[in-house]
């Protein structure tokens, strides 16, 4: 039951370009075909690169590099590799991620209802699904209590 003619219309109003270079601020390395559909989410991307593109929602605004590994030792425990603490950049103003996490936790009731009970977390999240239900994908987050304050200035 989605609102998709809302994402279509905020998209056409700001422009299907601003929505890409948005998109790609955020983390999106993938080719995004600026068109009018672009906010329905018609152009591929990969999972880590979604998760990494909605990580500066939980985080007040900052872009991340999403990885998996962060260190790899021998059985004896010799570091073999260290993943370096990347700098952060703002890639979204903490007033806007508020706002933004605001209208996400409409989605979010799916997390309480999977917790099967109200766990007193905020969450926000975001739901999709392909042509005629073949994939669904769920994306949520905590949001954090500093971040809730700011939407409501």
């Amino acid at each position: 039951m989605s609102l998709n003619t809302v994402a279509v219309r905020v998209g056409l109003e700001v422009g299907p370009k601003n929505v890409v270079r948005t998109a790609h601020r955020l983390g999106i390395a993938s080719k995004l075909d600026a068109n009018p559909s672009i906010a329905l989410g018609t152009s591929e991307v990969s999972m880590i690169e979604l998760v990494g593109a909605y990580a500066p929602f939980a985080n007040g605004g900052m872009a991340i590099s999403p990885h998996v590994v962060t260190k790899i030792r021998t059985g004896d425990g010799k570091l073999l590799y260290a993943r370096q603490p990347e700098q952060l950049a703002q890639v979204i103003e903490p007033r806007n991620v508020a706002m933004m996490n605001v209208m996400m936790q409409e989605d979010a009731g799916l997390w309480h209802r999977a917790q099967g009970r109200d766990s007193g977390w905020v969450a926000a999240a975001k739901t999709g699904t392909s042509q005629d239900f073949r994939d669904a994908w769920f994306i949520g987050l905590y949001v954090e209590p500093r971040y809730r304050r700011l939407a409501r200035q």
